[in-house]
């Protein structure tokens, strides 16, 4: 009896250790760390769908292998960065830039209309213009039955201006008859028509003509000018919207750069910056800023690592770097089409390419140009009570 129940003893030990080792097998083991920061820093940080409860800068411990992170200040203007990363055994880093939700304020209302200005000096004399329209036809000449010829008898210059056009001459009897169906100047209405065919419509109408800063009949906008910068365009019919010059570094794994490879931007209103990535850690030539590759970085942080080096230059480069993966967005601090600059790399790897700076508009207008609002006029100058950038 004393043996049998030391046996069972045995046994209940026995099954006591294997049930404590399955479940220490079992039980994950959170011998990783992943740090979060972030720009801007206080951003919330979720892991597998699930709120860690902290913000950037964080530290999380995770089990090895891929998780989704999550990082974003909700309800703000900043656009949630979603990732899936790889933890490997030991200390594990994530550096995110949040991308702004850019948006745009509906136009504000329009100025009071600025005194008239000085007469101006007579301009210079203009170029000789086209030839003419062909001459009144000579004597009838004998036709047949049925035959019409175009014919116009306004002046030279005006046939296909506004409503002005050619009739027809028919023949009849052997000869061409009088011109019918033709338009002929007529005198300027306010009707949103070139009634008499000067290519200008209702010039007559006190205030109407493109380029006077007023939408008249006929205009879909008018920024006081006719030469095609601002917000509107030289006809007055279709709105240029004022927008910043954009463009984009795709980045290549740290091993395939060389030290002394160099990246130039420019935003269209300070000298041209370059940066040179620092591979060795030993300096750069002078002029350039430094763009540090971390030792057997890929293309992730070398992108965030040439983010990190543009938004640094923000006291002598009005551009603004956005890292998103192996993609770093550029976007000018600036709208307008000054912007429009291209960037420019010298980096050997066929991978590592850019695209840009383009898509800026407005805002170039040069000083003593027509405008109706500072938008129209080129960076530093503002729409004066007068009408004009200066």
């Amino acid at each position: 009896m004393g043996f049998s129940s030391e046996r069972t003893l045995s046994r209940r030990t026995s099954k006591s250790l294997v049930a404590l080792i399955v479940f220490v097998a079992s039980a994950p083991i959170f011998a990783s760390t992943l740090k979060v920061s972030s720009f801007p820093s206080g951003a919330q940080v979720l892991v597998d769908s699930v709120n860690t409860g902290k913000v950037t800068p964080m530290s999380v411990s995770l089990t090895d292998g891929d998780h989704t992170i999550v990082v974003q200040i909700p309800d703000s203007r900043w656009i949630p960065d979603s990732r899936t990363v790889t933890i490997v055994a030991g200390n594990n880093d994530l550096s995110v830039t949040l991308l702004p939700a850019l948006t745009v304020g509906p136009q504000g209302p329009k100025g009071d209309k600025g005194d008239k200005g000085d007469k101006g000096d007579r301009g210079a004399t203009g170029a000789t213009g086209a030839t003419g329209e062909p001459g009144i036809p000579g004597p009838p000449t004998p036709c047949n039955a049925g035959d019409f010829i175009a014919c116009y008898t306004g002046p030279a210059g005006t046939r296909g201006v506004g409503l002005c056009k050619s009739g027809e001459r028919t023949c009849q009897a052997g000869v061409f008859g009088g011109c019918e169906g033709q338009v002929l100047p007529a005198a300027e209405v306010c009707n949103g028509t070139d009634d008499n065919c000067d290519g200008t419509v209702d010039e007559s109408c006190p205030g109407a003509a493109c380029g006077n800063g007023i939408i008249d009949t006929g205009e879909v906008c008018d920024d006081n000018n006719t030469i095609g910068c601002g917000t509107c365009n030289a006809a007055c019919s279709a709105v240029q919207p004022v927008a910043r010059a954009t463009g984009r570094i795709f980045a290549v794994n740290g091993a395939t750069l060389l030290d002394g490879e160099t990246i130039v931007i420019s935003d269209g209103l300070h000298p041209d910056v370059g940066f040179e990535f620092d591979i060795d850690r030993l300096g750069v030539r002078p002029g350039y800023r430094p763009i540090l590759i971390p030792p057997a970085a890929g293309a992730f942080a070398v992108a965030s690592a040439i983010g990190d080096a543009i938004n640094l230059a923000g006291d002598v480069l009005a551009v603004t770097a956005y890292p998103n993966g192996s993609t770093v967005v550029l976007i000018n601090d600036e709208p307008g089409a000054i912007g429009n600059i291209s960037l420019i790399e010298s980096v050997q790897d066929q991978a590592f390419f850019v695209e840009g700076m383009s898509g800026g508009a407005g805002r170039n207008c040069v000083a003593g140009t027509g405008c109706s609002r500072s938008d129209d006029c080129f960076p530093g100058l503002v729409c004066g009570l007068d009408g004009t950038c200066r």
